[in-house]
């Protein structure tokens, strides 16, 4: 029932409007167009086409992550505050006011003294050392997990992980090696059992050599 009134009525204020039209149309004072007297019939169908644009806002539906996996080198005599990795972040969605992205370690993770994380209210953050020197054959690799949050609505967040390794380096710091395995088996060594692996290689090497024919005089 309240639907065949609101169509009434409308039907209704079509007709008003129409008529009102059609009025304008005469001047006001009826019309008197032709030589019989009679009104023009000018209440015709009038038309008209306008442009409407539709804007389709972005919802915030997928997490800030880290723009790579971020792994980085750090010398055994590292000091500290040295800066070791500034990490950035990327995010499918394009919000209207533009990104805004916070950064700290993931406070579930242990304590961490060994690194610290900066933000710079950039929408990138800054890792640097916390102390004086690693020991490489006490622990070669870090991890720290790193949280990153949106500024929404609603507010999303991701975790990434920057893998640090602990390195040799030389008297300028350029680093010389990452790899730990030999550097662990020569310390572990005594230098009784260095010489003695030097002398097994050395008959060894003289065993092979005279196992060739003599050369021809």
């Amino acid at each position: 029932m309240e639907t065949v009134m609101v169509v009434l009525m409308l039907t209704v204020v079509m007709l008003l409007v129409m008529a009102m039209g059609a009025t304008s149309d005469c001047g006001g004072e009826g019309c008197s167009g032709n030589t019989n007297g009679t009104k023009a019939d000018d209440n015709h169908a009038q038309l008209s086409r306008a442009s409407l644009r539709i804007r389709i806002l972005d919802v915030n539906d997928n997490p800030p992550e880290l723009a790579t996996p971020y792994e980085a080198a750090v010398c055994e005599d590292a000091q500290p505050g040295q800066l070791i990795q500034t990490i950035s972040v990327v995010d499918r969605d394009e919000p209207q006011g533009g990104h805004r992205f916070y950064f700290r370690l993931v406070p579930e993770a242990p304590s961490n003294p060994h690194f610290s994380l900066l933000d710079i209210q950039d929408n990138t953050a800054a890792v640097h050392t916390q102390h004086v020197g690693f020991n490489r054959q006490e622990q070669d690799v870090f991890f720290l997990p790193i949280l990153v949050v949106d500024s929404g609505p609603p507010t999303l967040s991701s975790t990434g992980t920057l893998t640090i390794r602990i390195c040799g380096c030389d008297s300028s710091g350029a680093i010389q090696s990452c790899n730990t395995t030999a550097f662990v088996m020569a310390a572990s060594l005594s230098p009784g059992a260095l010489i003695a692996l030097l002398v097994c290689v050395l008959i060894l090497v003289g065993e092979s050599l005279e196992s060739y024919p003599p050369l021809p005089d």
